[in-house]
């Protein structure tokens, strides 16, 4: 290529004003790498980490990660309903060769009694005994991050029984354990606890949804643990930012966006990622606010310069998006607060997460875990991952952005 056309390139990209953030600048995940959620019935609800693998998928388009959700009802760090701790980790953790791996473990193991020192050193040794476990049967540069458990809800009800005190006890353990093994350590207790208690003074039938039976989160508690994750994993904030001017017909800014075809007040953009896809729902939308939430994890902003004063309705592939003034344009709109296309192909992606994670348990537990003893188990357990599959690449390639068509027309003014 000779230093003309380089030039000639060079000056193209300028135009358009494309800047690409590195595809994994500073995140925790690496391509390649094979994640195992491990807990009780709060990691079983399958929630929060169904929520961190459509993120990512959303926002790390082509990221090749696995995930594998270890989570069982009744866990404690000895063990429970699906065996001891010894038998849980031979057999739904070694094999795995996990090079992450979550650990989050507490509320049962306080017994749902006051708190007691004696239950605390149990803990402190078991759950260290554990982690041992899980070091060994991992991959050897597995990283691991430990999270204090989600909060026992004694803030949005009256009858308050002072449990989540002991629960938050024992999650000193927790952050003590990641300290000395120099692991990363996620508090989901406090942060909950601080969206309750302000949830309640908001709206307090509202607030009671965020952990409904006292004990699981519902989908607004889960959002507040998958926020507290991805700011510990150092997520990408930023979908894409654009600016436009109006006027002189010039792409100021693009970042993680290309823009072409600009002219009058239309123009194509294709982002480097989709906006990731919230739970809905009125609970879900307190909370989302309480967190700021697109503000702070999912920024998909464009602004448009030196427009003619009046009133402009907004399309993305011809369909309506919202009609906002000339001055709300320049100042920015955040498109992830509101319905786009994008949003609703990534709410497609959100959906095949979930069955694809539903094929995964119903091959892990309902069939290999109960019919271990069948020589057909496992080949029943094996038909079922092969449909699995097929739901995850299709997940993964309807999370790849898609060039958009964008038009502004003036209404009024």
């Amino acid at each position: 290529m000779n230093k003309a056309i380089s030039l000639l390139l060079l000056s193209g990209l300028c135009l358009l004003g494309h800047t690409k953030a590195a595809p994994n600048s500073g995140f925790f995940l690496h391509p390649g790498d094979r994640v195992l959620f491990y807990g009780d019935s709060i990691t079983d609800q399958k929630i929060y980490t169904n929520y961190l693998e459509a993120f990512v998928l959303t926002r790390y388009p082509g990221l090749k990660v696995e995930y594998i959700n270890r989570g069982w009802s009744g866990e404690k760090a000895t063990g429970g309903w699906g065996g001891t701790a010894s038998e849980r980790v031979a057999r739904d953790v070694a094999g795995q060769n996990a090079t992450v791996l979550t650990v989050m473990l507490g509320m049962n193991d306080g017994e749902y009694k006051p708190f007691s020192e004696a239950t605390q050193k149990t803990f402190e040794s078991t759950y260290n005994r554990l982690l041992d476990m899980l070091q060994t049967a991992s991959a050897p540069s597995c990283r691991f991050t430990l999270m204090r458990s989600s909060p026992w809800d004694d803030y949005t009800r009256d009858e308050a029984t002072g449990y989540n005190t002991a629960v938050q006890k024992y999650g000193e353990v927790v952050a003590e354990s990641a300290k000395r093994r120099k692991w990363l350590y996620v508090d989901f207790n406090q942060p909950l606890v601080d969206v309750m208690t302000s949830a309640k003074k908001a709206d307090p039938k509202l607030a009671q949804q965020i952990v409904p039976d006292w004990i699981h989160p519902g989908p607004p508690g889960h959002l507040v643990m998958l926020f507290e994750l991805l700011k510990a994993w150092k997520a990408n904030p930023v979908v894409s930012q654009v600016t436009l001017d109006a006027k002189s017909k010039k792409v100021l800014n693009a970042q993680q966006a290309e823009v072409g075809n600009f002219s009058g007040l239309e123009w194509t953009q294709t982002d480097d990622a989709l906006d990731f896809a919230p739970p809905e729902g009125q609970a879900e939308d307190l909370v989302r606010s309480l967190l700021h939430f697109d503000q702070e994890m999912n920024r998909h902003t464009l602004s448009i310069k030196n427009l003619q004063p009046g009133t402009y309705r907004l399309t993305i592939d011809g369909e309506l998006v919202g009609e906002f003034t000339d001055r709300a344009l320049e100042q920015g709109l955040n498109l992830a607060s509101l319905k786009t296309p994008m949003m609703a192909q990534s709410g497609k992606v959100v959906d095949l997460v979930w069955r694809k994670n539903e094929l995964e348990d119903t091959a892990w537990r309902n069939i290999e875990y109960r019919f271990r003893d069948r020589a057909l188990g496992k080949k029943a357990a094996a038909a079922i991952r092969v449909l699995r599959d097929e739901i995850d690449r299709e997940a993964q390639s309807l999370a790849k952005p898609k060039a958009r068509r964008y038009k502004l027309m003036k209404l009024s003014g």
